[in-house]
This record gives C-alpha cells, sequence and structure tokens, in this order.
C-alpha cells in the first residue's frame, strides 16, 4: 500500500497542558500551530482519570480502560513502611495492551517516544523509547536495544532530572535557568523524534512531552494572578520567558507535523490540566487529631537534621553537581530514609501497629492488618464522612465509586481529588498543624511546588479522517485509544471503555 493511502496518526502528548492557558494563547495567535489544528479539526476538554495523575492518566489514554483494569493507578503500587521500600509502577505491571500492542499485532508500524511508565520497553513491530519512570539512560530504556547509542550519540534526554530532589536543585539553581532546560528538553525531544520519523518506516506514531507539566508546578504562581503567592512587577519580567516555553512546544508540534506529512491525521492531547496550590493540608495529623493514626512511641519532638536542611547544605557548599552522579534508586532511598525536615515528620514515622488510615500520596490506606473486614468498612466510611465535612475542596472517593474491574481490589481503599487550591500532604508537622499557607521560601520539595494537576486536559485533533467533526466537548480521557484504532480502521477490542471521538 503506497504511504499516500496509508491512515498514519501522529499522537502528540503534551504532559500537564492546561485548556484555559493552550486555547487563550492559541486564539490569540501565539501559539500557531495548536491554532491552526482547532481551526482545522476538532478541539475541546479532556477529562483526565481521578486522580488526574501521571502514571493512571497516561496507562488510561493508551489502553481505553480505568485503572480499576490496567492497574497502574500510582508511581507507588505497594507500600511497605517497616522495610520502607516502596513498589514502583512500570510497563510489566500493565494488565492491559496498549495501542501499540494492538496495532503491532495487526501488523502496523510503530513509534512510541517517551511516554511515561513504558519501562522496560516493549518489543513491538517497530520501535520503543520508555519515558518517566525509566531508571537512567544507562538501563536499556530502547527497543530494539541498538537504538539507545544512536539516540545517545544525538544527546537524548528522557526528563529534566530522575528524582524531585533533581528537579529541585534546577529550580533553584535560578528561574531563568530552569527555563532555559525545560527549553532544551523540548528542543531535545523535538530532535529525536524527527529522527526516529525520518529514519523508521510507521503507521503510529506517539511521541510525549513534558515540559510543560515540569514549567507549571514550579511558575505557576507567575501564570495565574489569582495565586498567592504572584506577585505582579516580578511576573511581568519572566512570563515572557515562560510564554517562550509554550511556544517552543507548539514549534515542536508544528515540525513534527510537517515532517509526517499532510496525510497524516494528528491528535494533541494531555493527560490533565493545572491549577494553583495555595494552601496544604496535612491529612495525616487530622487523622491523628481524629485518633485514626499513631506515629511511634520514642518519635522525635525536638527539631533535627531534615531534607530540608541537607539541602540547605548541598546549596551553601555548591555540592549540586555532585548529586547528578549518585544512582536515582539511591536517591529514593534517601529520600524515603530522611525526614523531609527539623519541623516535619515523614510518612516512615507512622506506627502501623496503631494506625487505621493513613495517607500515602494520592490515596487514604487503610491498614487492613490490624483490623477486622467490618471495622475496616466502617473506617473507609467515617474517614470520606469526615473529609465531606472540611468544605477543603478535596473529595474522598471509595474506591468503588471510582474505579471498575478485576484490578479496583488492588487499589487503596479511598482516592483524593482536589478541586480547588488545597493539596493534601502526607507530611506531619511536628506541632500538629493542620493547614498552611503555600510558602515560596519552603525548601521542603513537596511543599515548593506551586501548581498541581487539575481533572481536566486538553484534547486538539486535525486530518483526513478527522474533518467535518464537532468539538468533543465530553472527552474522556479512555476515549484516546479507539479514537487511534477508528481512525486507522482497526476492530476495537471489546474490553476498553472509551469511545472514538
Amino acid at each position: 500500500m503506497s504511504s499516500e493511502k496509508r491512515k498514519k496518526v501522529l499522537l502528540i502528548g503534551v504532559d500537564g497542558a492546561e485548556p484555559t492557558i493552550i486555547f487563550d494563547l492559541a486564539q490569540r495567535g501565539i501559539l500557531e500551530n495548536f491554532q491552526n489544528l482547532m481551526r482545522t479539526g476538532s478541539y475541546g476538554k479532556l477529562r483526565s482519570t481521578i486522580p488526574p495523575h501521571t502514571v493512571p492518566a497516561w496507562t488510561s489514554s493508551v489502553t481505553g480502560v480505568n485503572p480499576g483494569k490496567h492497574g497502574l493507578y500510582d508511581f507507588f503500587l505497594s507500600l511497605d513502611l517497616r522495610s520502607k521500600r516502596p513498589e514502583y509502577a512500570n510497563s510489566t505491571k500493565r494488565k492491559v495492551l496498549a495501542v501499540w500492542n494492538i496495532l503491532s499485532e495487526h501488523g502496523k508500524k510503530v513509534v512510541v517516544l517517551n511516554v511515561p511508565v513504558t519501562y522496560p520497553p516493549e518489543k513491538v513491530e517497530g520501535v520503543m523509547v520508555s519515558g518517566m519512570l525509566t531508571p537512567s539512560l544507562k538501563s536499556s530504556f530502547t527497543y530494539p536495544s541498538s537504538l539507545k547509542e544512536e539516540l545517545l550519540d544525538l544527546g537524548y534526554q528522557i526528563d529534566l532530572g530522575g528524582t524531585l530532589l533533581d528537579l529541585l536543585l534546577k529550580r533553584t539553581s535560578g528561574r531563568l535557568r530552569m527555563l532555559s532546560s525545560i527549553v532544551e528538553l523540548i528542543r531535545n525531544r523535538k530532535k529525536a523524534a524527527k529522527y526516529l520519523m525520518k529514519e523508521f518506516d510507521w503507521d503510529f506514531f506517539m511521541v510525549v512531552f513534558v515540559g510543560l507539566d515540569r514549567l507549571q508546578h514550579w511558575y505557576w504562581n507567575f501564570i495565574d494572578s489569582s495565586h498567592i503567592a504572584h506577585r505582579e512587577k516580578e511576573s511581568r519580567r519572566i512570563y515572557t520567558h515562560i510564554v517562550n516555553v509554550y511556544i517552543n512546544v507548539d514549534k515542536a508540534i508544528g515540525e513534527l507535523i510537517s515532517t509526517a506529512g499532510r496525510q497524516t491525521n494528528t491528535i494533541v492531547y494531555s493527560d490533565h490540566g493545572f491549577r494553583p496550590v495555595n494552601r496544604f493540608f496535612f491529612t495525616n495529623n487530622f487523622l491523628k487529631q481524629e485518633e485514626l493514626l499513631a506515629t511511634k512511641k520514642g518519635q522525635r519532638t525536638k527539631p533535627t537534621i531534615g531534607q530540608e536542611e541537607i539541602f540547605k547544605v548541598m546549596k551553601t557548599l555548591h555540592l549540586e553537581k555532585f548529586v547528578g552522579a549518585i544512582p536515582n534508586s539511591l536517591k529514593r532511598k534517601i529520600g524515603t530514609m530522611v525526614s523531609p525536615a527539623s519541623s516535619l515528620l515523614g510518612i516512615t514515622q507512622v506506627d502501623m501497629n496503631c494506625t487505621k488510615a493513613f495517607q500515602f500520596s494520592n490515596f487514604i490506606r487503610i491498614n487492613s492488618g490490624i483490623m477486622s473486614s467490618q471495622e475496616e468498612e466502617r473506617t473507609v466510611e467515617e474517614v470520606a464522612s469526615l473529609f465531606s465535612k472540611l468544605n477543603l475542596g478535596i473529595e474522598a472517593y471509595p474506591r468503588e465509586k471510582v474505579f471498575r474491574g478485576p484490578e479496583t481490589g488492588t487499589i487503596p481503599r479511598i482516592v483524593l481529588l482536589p478541586t480547588r487550591d488545597v493539596n493534601p500532604s502526607q507530611l506531619l508537622p511536628l506541632d500538629g498543624t493542620l493547614e498552611m499557607d503555600y510558602n515560596p521560601s519552603m525548601r521542603v520539595p513537596s511543599l515548593m511546588r506551586c501548581g498541581d494537576h487539575s481533572l481536566y486536559g486538553v484534547l486538539v485533533m486535525s486530518g483526513p479522517q478527522t474533518k467535518g467533526k464537532t468539538k468533543p466537548v465530553h472527552s474522556d480521557i479512555v476515549d484516546v485509544a479507539p479514537t487511534v484504532l477508528h481512525i486507522m480502521d482497526e476492530e476495537i477490542p471489546e474490553h476498553i471503555e472509551g469511545h472514538p471521538r
């Protein structure tokens, strides 16, 4: 079949693309390629998973099912507080085929670049380069394995850094310096994508750009005038540099569309949107106050050295360059062993022998090991009821209200969804504080991000098979995979929950 008649799809993921920003900049002509896609195709908001976070959202988009079926609901799939060993998500733990698996089985050529949770890379009919959660460039992050050296010769990057500490160091090295690093990452990804697009034959090409997510976590206060830490004069100085990051993403999209050819169908989407973080709610202190959580006896009650203090010493002695030489696995282990700050307790100080419920990541986990099944159900109801009375803009859903499928039982009992400007935090201030305003001088990694994920991202489609479609107002993230299959005239498997758009 000639390349002109092949129904090809270019699927571009833009991590964290917020509709209010993207559509506004596009309509003003600042994002010319987004504007053109919106003018010639269809566009609208895209509802993410609950929680609207990296692992479940990207995985649901490429499988067409909710986390209750595919099983990847968080970065951490299990947590042993006694050994301090969390189990991280990876591609081998996904229970459902992704769109590239289905297409490969039907003989279609695929190229997959930098999609989160694709490590270790899978054997496909084509090429795969794993994305976020890849251990490092030293690992086997490509299929075929021989492609690794080609990408390294191009100066390939996976991300700005392998851990939150790496990002924090970049953020505090200078605002413009980090923005320059994000732009460099975007251009680096574009270079690799164009190289793969030209070197390999393909029917389906997918690439994810993570730059906007990294930008918005750390710079939202400069973007959003309603943010508690917004300073107008300072924001005016840096805003042009921030918009330049969006423009570079837009240019990358335009170049990829041009390289792919005018007969290619293009879908651009994000895994979630963004919102301000003005306050933190310390969930575990709240659960402790409600006598559902206990900290270990003999816990420190006086300040000691924590991550915040270590970070300040590193900055004072200019030791940042040595951090890159430390393996990511070791940095993560140190992060779980060392308290976040002298004034804060971490999750490892929770006494699991006396705790019924505790927050870890985006979930409240019920400690079923110390109670009967009936008491466990009562605890779930109690915690959900407590949150509904708080009126903080943090919804607490029992898992059965959010997830469906055989993997639902492996997911923690309660999922948290912040809907306004308050973020739940698993940290425990020693003084029992329940709430704290965002403070830009804070140097605790998880309390430094001024923006976080929201439920609605973007969906923009244009191409020969999408002409004449109306605005996809009610699209869901599970609709992405079946839309790709439909465009490419492939049968949509019965287990897929989404619908073509």
